[in-house]
């Protein structure tokens, strides 16, 4: 996907594709409130869609799980790979676990966190390219989320069929969607 340029806000001159990687707390708001229009609008469910589907990059990624630790006040604190069948967390922290690396876990886990987006992005980079302070190019944002492979983006696909076969039960029932 060739990504256009913000022509405003904050980050006004970055593409998204950009922004995930240095304000992804931002992009997941702006996400929701539907602020972006046009290409914008377009990229953002592509980058939405990959943001949260990234695929664990071990050699076997359906051996490992990602382990997303909170903090006493329920906020996201920090994000592992770790053994999938390595027994839950226990402790005073609630932990959450996925199949798939989610960048947008903070905001899920409260509904405002910056720093909670800062520090998932060190630990992705951490993991994903070994060192929390790799610098993100506009050129290396880009390539990492036009990259099929860095996702799993079946769980997308069985999904949307799901969907659409529960449509399908309806329309054959005469059940109005």
């Amino acid at each position: 996907m060739d990504f256009t340029e913000l022509s405003f806000g904050k980050h006004k001159g970055k593409t998204l594709a950009q922004v995930l990687w240095v304000d992804p707390d931002w992009f997941f708001w702006a996400h929701k409130k539907k602020i972006f229009q046009n290409a914008n609008n377009r990229e953002a469910k592509f980058l939405f869609n990959r943001a949260t589907s990234i695929k664990i990059p071990k050699g076997n990624p359906d051996d490992w799980k990602v382990e997303y630790l909170a903090d006493t006040n329920g906020k996201y604190a920090n994000m592992s790979i770790v053994d999938f069948n390595k027994p839950h967390h226990q402790g005073s922290s609630k932990a959450y676990y996925s199949e798939v690396i989610n960048i947008s876990m903070p905001t899920q886990m409260a509904r405002y966190d910056k720093l909670g987006c800062r520090l998932i992005i060190k630990s992705l980079k951490a993991i994903l390219f070994g060192n929390s302070q790799y610098r993100i190019t506009k050129q290396r944002a880009e390539d990492f989320f036009n990259d099929d492979s860095n996702f799993v983006l079946w769980l997308k696909i069985i999904f949307k069929s799901y969907s659409l076969y529960n449509f399908f039960v309806f329309i054959k029932k005469g059940v109005k969607a």
